[in-house]
């Protein structure tokens, strides 16, 4: 994490995000490795409706931290933090919900996994987001089980009948599992557990040039682990001729990679900086 980042005192400075107390209300069992933890606050005043896909960071304060730092000039160590979707906001009753994955033992997984009510976290954002363009009228989602938050807004923003395919790709029939209660659609989702013999990421990228043969004129929004999203941008680009306006690509995680930058589009002109997205 960089010196720049939003911190528990750096509220002052205009172009961070306000940070916000943020208390643990119950934890629920999406999935085997999907847990839902609803936070509370009365901190939620001004905070903005976050675009589909949006970001938050999340900072992981130690159980004795000074909340009167909040008040101070910067904190020094900085907490460690990570980047995630905010799945649905409600700041008409001050609660959040946030999805975590399971996988690795970093600090986010850690954390969720003893999760429990009380206790709390500093949260910064929203920032970023997708709103599928009007003229996308055929949209394709490509997602792995990190994006699959993100990707349950975006099509909840464009609608049932806007989204020509989802592709979601996750480790086991059993974390399958309901996008969203407001907009019903039955995705494509591809186990892992079933690609014995072929390499990590290919069936995605297989359902993506088949689904990009069905429909040469789709947009798409594309979140995965970064070497599998490179692939896929430079196929839709190249093979397929998707125009660069058509397309939004995301590396949320890289293989072997610790706390990944957030601002990975694939076309290689960001910054090498920037925050690490966990979901």
């Amino acid at each position: 994490m960089t010196s720049g980042e939003p911190t528990a005192a750096s509220a002052s400075k205009p172009n961070f995000p306000i940070p916000r107390k943020i208390t643990v209300k119950e934890v629920t069992v999406l999935s085997p490795r999907m847990r839902r933890v609803t936070f509370i606050s009365d901190q939620f005043d001004g905070f903005e409706p976050p675009l589909p896909g949006a970001h938050i960071k999340l900072f992981f304060v130690p159980g004795d931290f000074d909340w009167s730092l909040m008040d101070n000039s910067p904190v020094r160590p900085l907490p460690p933090s990570r980047t995630y979707t905010p799945r649905n906001v409600r700041p008409e009753i001050g609660e959040i919900d946030i999805d975590f994955m399971l996988h690795g033992e970093g600090i986010a997984s850690g954390w969720a996994r003893q999760a429990t009510p009380g206790q709390h976290l500093v949260l910064a954002g929203p920032r970023g987001g997708y709103v599928p363009p009007e003229t996308a009228d055929r949209l394709i989602i490509v997602a792995d089980d990190t994006a699959i938050p993100a990707a349950s807004m975006v099509l909840e923003a464009a609608g049932e009948t806007r989204i020509a395919e989802m592709i979601l790709e996750v480790d086991t029939l059993e974390e399958e599992r309901p996008l969203s209660p407001h907009v019903p659609f039955s995705p494509i989702w591809l186990h892992r557990a079933e690609g014995i013999g072929k390499a990590f990421g290919e069936r995605l990228v297989e359902e993506v040039r088949r689904a990009a043969r069905e429909y040469p004129d789709a947009y798409w929004w594309v979140a995965c682990e970064s070497g599998i999203m490179r692939r896929i941008r430079h196929s839709l680009a190249q093979e397929f001729d998707v125009p660069a306006d058509r397309l939004l690509t995301r590396g949320y995680w890289k293989q072997q990679a610790e706390n990944y930058p957030d601002n990975d589009y694939g076309d290689d002109s960001a910054s090498k900086a920037g925050h690490s997205h966990t979901h």
